[in-house]
């Protein structure tokens, strides 16, 4: 199977799994329902789901068998970190169940499971072991390459799941992560997804940053959302604009820009100004911008730089008049990501020019060495016919390719059937060509022509 097919094919599987924990009215019973889709999908056993929760202490989340078994959802054990096992999974290394000896509280699951077939997967999480995936082929043959590919991408499907969940120790039914939680979670990648998609489809950058800059203004419902560029010391200039319509009943938006020192700001990082204290010191900014803020009735603005392999392409600014307003991390995280595509966007609206640009100038050269060609064959054409008016000779340029073609046919001596039969032609219409060949070169027989012939060398 091919890398896209195997992608696609988990991507529809993930796609299940999402769909039924959504559904399910206990995000537990969810993650079980999800994992039996794991075991269908990949002809699987069972399938385990562990969390690691603090103090080394594994949470079984969810355990599903196809033809019954043990379950332990619900179970905690106590993990020693200072096993060999335990230390290959934190380096995000994936260990066969067999491979894993336990002393600690997980000998009674992995004794348990001693007679099964199967794979544990880390789900690793800022270089640390947030929780493991198991998983249980029928038989060892399906424990091959792509199963284990197809394992990783789902491990880390599962862990942005379990990303945001905090378990109380030893209590998995009363679940931190909510379907609440979930839901928002969930809908944040698909809004993401949507957004992308659209800062994807054209590459013309000004439809990109404008997309860009209506996507996030509604998403992160603002008054308002710009690019601003600040190429120039003391100069800042309003390229794109999203306005509120309640901040512009018009439609019109924003006349003004924001002053170049206050853009500057947002160049290297994500900061804000405002009602997010300590992202961004005051003191960055002098009286002058900060009157300007009041004046302007700006409560919130929050920023970021469009950049892509060092190349500045402007600051994506939000910026909220209404009330004072805290930026959640979900609503940065959006806002770097938009920025982030739209300058991966905006890059490629650039290659694109630049290769239109290539394409340009290599049909300009192109043009002018054929029109150079022309030229000097026009020249030497006419040098050419100078010197045979001079040397008082008839010049052979006069007769066309198949008019010379016959005509050295005639000096060697062959008749016009001859001729036509290998030139492909009719009699007739070897003798019309012998005919114009005599009334251009002014001869008047058959004989001449093949005398001319030998003068000219053409034989």
């Amino acid at each position: 199977m091919s890398d896209i097919q195997t992608l696609n094919r988990v991507g529809t599987l993930m796609a299940r799994v999402r769909r039924v924990i959504l559904d399910a009215s206990d995000f537990s019973d969810g993650l079980n329902q999800a994992l039996a889709q794991v075991c269908q999908a990949m002809s699987l056993n069972g399938a385990t789901l562990v969390q690691i929760a603090p103090e080394n202490k594994a949470i079984i989340l969810a355990d599903y068998w196809l033809n019954g078994g043990q379950i332990f959802i619900g179970r905690s054990f106590a993990l020693n970190p200072d096993t060999q096992w335990h230390r290959l999974l934190s380096q995000g290394q994936c260990l066969m169940l067999s491979d894993i000896s336990s002393d600690d509280g997980f000998a009674g699951f992995v004794k348990a499971r001693a007679n099964e077939i199967g794979t544990i997967y880390p789900l690793m999480s800022k270089n640390e072991l947030s929780g493991l995936l198991c998983l249980h082929p029928k038989d060892r043959s399906e424990s091959n390459e792509e199963m284990k590919a197809v394992a990783q991408i789902i491990a880390e499907e599962m862990l942005l799941l379990l990303r945001q969940q905090n378990l109380p120790n030893g209590n998995s039914s009363s679940l931190a992560y909510s379907m609440e939680d979930l839901t928002n979670q969930l809908s944040d990648e698909r809004l993401m997804r949507h957004i992308i998609s659209k800062l994807h489809l054209s590459l013309d950058k000004d439809v990109v940053l404008q997309t860009a800059v209506d996507c996030l203004g509604r998403a992160l419902s603002v008054s308002f959302c710009l690019v601003e560029r600040a190429d120039m010391p003391g100069h800042a200039l309003v390229t794109h604009e999203y306005a509120d319509a309640a901040s512009s009943p018009l439609g019109l938006g924003r006349t003004d820009h924001l002053p170049a020192n206050i853009v500057s700001c947002f160049k290297q990082r994500t900061a804000a100004i405002g009602s997010m204290d300590g992202q961004m010191p005051f003191g960055e900014l002098g009286q002058q911008e900060m009157e300007y803020l009041h004046i302007n009735d700006i409560k919130t603005l929050l920023g970021t730089p469009i950049t892509f392999h060092g190349i500045h392409h402007g600051v994506l600014l939000v910026i909220d008049c209404r009330r004072p307003r805290s930026f959640s991390e979900r609503e940065i995280v959006i806002l770097e990501t938009v920025a982030q595509q739209a300058a991966i966007s905006v890059n490629h609206a650039d290659l694109l020019g630049q290769i239109k640009d290539q394409l340009y100038k290599m049909n300009v050269i192109t043009t002018l060495t054929q029109q150079l060609t022309n030229a000097l064959e026009l020249v030497g054409h006419g040098a050419r016919q100078h010197t045979d008016e001079a040397g008082g000779t008839t010049p052979a340029i006069r007769l066309s390719q198949r008019e010379m073609e016959v005509l050295r046919l005639i000096a060697q001596g062959m008749s016009n059937r001859e001729i036509a039969q290998r030139l492909f032609l009719t009699e007739s219409t070897v003798e019309l060509h012998a005919s114009r060949i005599r009334k251009k070169l002014k001869l008047k027989s058959r004989t001449a022509l093949v005398k001319y012939a030998c003068d000219n060398h053409l034989v």
